[in-house]
């Protein structure tokens, strides 16, 4: 029966016994729902029927002509995708709740590296963002890594993408379904996968809490990867640049991904003015809680004629070397697709140097976050916090850029002429 758990070290002596274990049940909501409870238990693989065929079963496949060298095929692809990482078996003396877990728990786990969705850009689970100026192309990159990961894809641009469900939820303020409809048939022009669109779900913009909506949404369709696009079109109610409301709007898509093992890629727009300076995880519109919530920020520029620059601006696990340098991509406006030859670009090139300018650049609204004044001592924080700026180079700006207000100790507010223009460059 589908529903039946493995039986107590059944599963260590099929691995002593074969190379690879896979999952095949029925293309039907049960077979579907229990080949995933087993896959994130056990860390087996799952060969969906729906990837060669609509047949419920495998006798129905071979009973209705399918073909022993497709079934084969696909079955080969599978077996040389990475195995998925099994859920952590707890072990005893844990608080009864099971949030907390010991490191001989973890270490059991066996892990050498971070399991990564697109290597080695996004983790497999966590938040990131795809940041960028307006017209940049950064919808077009989001919506054709949906579809590759939804075609069963294992490399994008160049890169190893490691999706387990082949699904993918993309969910859309920037268009509405009649632009969505026209743009994907574009983006399918350059691929033969349109038979696999049903592993790629829209919603198009909602008043609704999304959290709440995926929840529900990710217990029948288990996707690897979530995109929201735009990040602050979603934050009913949220100042974009009040840093303890961005984070707690942050938090329930952490949770979520957690949860449901899956990345939520935020889409997001550069702060104005920014474009042309050398790439940097600060260029991000709203406040600096937004970035230091995310486990990876890249930014997609334009370069010349149809050149793109995919930059990493921060990458938890990504070495530093990778960061010195931007991915060059081709952009193909008649599909609307990016490609890629591996070559790259020194990012000290792709922005203006400051030269007689401000070393350091500072948006004094994700100092201040809406206060009319603050202490010395908070200013010399903030601005170490948010633009990592030496104390006594902090001390020459507050200086420059604020005044002490009489009648309070040592308390200064933002000038008057900078009040209309907070960013000092």
């Amino acid at each position: 029966s589908e529903t039946a758990s493995l039986p107590e070290g059944i599963e260590k002596e099929l691995r002593d016994r074969f190379e690879s274990i896979i999952l095949l049940y029925d293309n039907d909501t049960t077979g579907i729902r229990e080949s995933q409870k087993l896959s994130k238990k056990h860390g087996l693989r799952i060969l969906s029927l729906k990837s060669v065929s609509n047949d419920k079963d495998i006798s129905d496949y071979f009973k209705n002509g399918g073909l022993e060298s497709k079934f084969d095929e696909t079955t080969q692809e599978l077996v040389l995708s990475p195995e998925p990482i099994p859920e952590m078996k707890l072990g005893s003396g844990l608080l009864e709740n099971h949030k907390f877990i010991s490191g001989a728990d973890l270490l059991k786990l066996s892990l050498i590296e971070i399991p990564t969705l697109w290597e080695p850009f996004f983790p497999k689970v966590g938040l990131g963002a795809l940041v960028g100026s307006s017209d940049s192309g950064k919808s077009a990159f989001a919506r054709q890594l949906a579809i590759n990961i939804a075609c069963g894809s294992t490399s994008f641009l160049g890169s190893n993408l490691n999706s387990i469900n082949q699904k993918a939820i993309f969910i859309s303020s920037e268009d509405d379904s009649n632009s969505t409809a026209f743009l994907i048939n574009k983006q399918l022009n350059s691929c033969s996968c349109t038979d696999k669109m049903h592993n790629l779900l829209f919603l198009f913009e909602s008043e609704e809490n999304i959290p709440a909506l995926l929840k529900g949404q990710l217990k029948e369709f288990a996707a690897d990867l979530i995109i929201v696009d735009a990040y602050g079109d979603f934050l009913i109610g949220t100042d974009i640049n009040n840093s303890a409301s961005v984070r707690e709007f942050l938090c329930e898509f952490s949770n979520l991904a957690i949860k449901n093992n899956c990345f939520v890629l935020f889409v997001h727009h550069l702060r104005k003015g920014t474009d042309h300076l050398v790439p940097s995880k600060h260029n991000a519109l709203g406040s600096q809680g937004f970035e230091a919530k995310m486990r990876v920020v890249l930014e997609l520029r334009t370069g010349d004629q149809d050149q793109k620059h995919l930059t990493i601006l921060k990458g938890n696990y990504i070495s530093r070397e990778l960061k010195k340098s931007s991915l060059v991509l081709k952009f193909d406006e008649s599909s609307l697709t990016y490609s890629t030859d591996g070559k790259r670009c020194d990012i000290g090139l792709l922005g203006e140097n400051i030269g007689n300018k401000e070393k350091y650049e500072v948006d004094w609204t994700l100092i201040f976050e809406g206060k009319s004044f603050l202490k010395r001592d908070e200013l010399l924080h903030a601005l170490k916090d948010n633009f990592e700026i030496p104390y006594g180079t902090a001390s020459k700006y507050i200086e420059k850029y604020c005044q002490k207000i009489e009648g309070k100790y040592a308390t200064y507010e933002l000038k008057q002429e900078f009040k209309e223009d907070p960013i000092s460059l």
